[in-house]
């Protein structure tokens, strides 16, 4: 290997371990806050936020909380028996998930929490650098 390869190999491992510890602090801070709203699962969660924006096809949530497209049939399910959401058509054989009055409560309980958990897990960074934090991982996962 070349000098410029193991330093960058070595970039490759220092990122991954970095995100790794990121997702863990944000996590922990996360579920702290999720424990004191109910029984919702973090990719649940993710769910109610990105539906309290709008609703959506059930494909476009999966899209949104990056599910296997088999998986998200009986996940948006799952969400309608607990009386968060409800699939109501939306033409051409089209149907959307949209939030029930009780998925709208318990998505705001989660966005005040998720505000939380943020302030909480980026503590350390001021204003820009978060934005900086946000846009960066935004790009990275485009």
């Amino acid at each position: 290997m070349t000098e410029q390869s193991d330093s960058s190999a070595e970039h490759g491992l220092q990122i991954g371990q970095l995100l790794r510890r990121a997702y863990a602090h944000a996590k922990k801070h996360s579920s702290a806050e999720l424990a004191g709203i109910g029984d919702l699962t973090p990719v649940q969660a993710s769910a109610l936020l990105a539906l309290a924006r709008h609703p959506m096809s059930q494909a476009g949530l999966g899209r949104w909380i990056d599910m296997e497209a088999a998986n998200v049939h009986s996940f948006v399910r799952r969400l309608a028996a607990a009386g968060l959401a409800t699939i109501e058509p939306d033409g051409n054989r089209r149907s959307r998930v949209v939030l029930t009055a009780d998925g709208r409560r318990i998505a705001e309980k989660v966005r005040e929490g998720a505000r939380r958990s943020a302030d909480t897990a980026l503590a350390r960074l001021d204003a820009d650098e978060r934005e900086t934090l946000v846009r960066l991982l935004a790009k990275l996962l485009s």
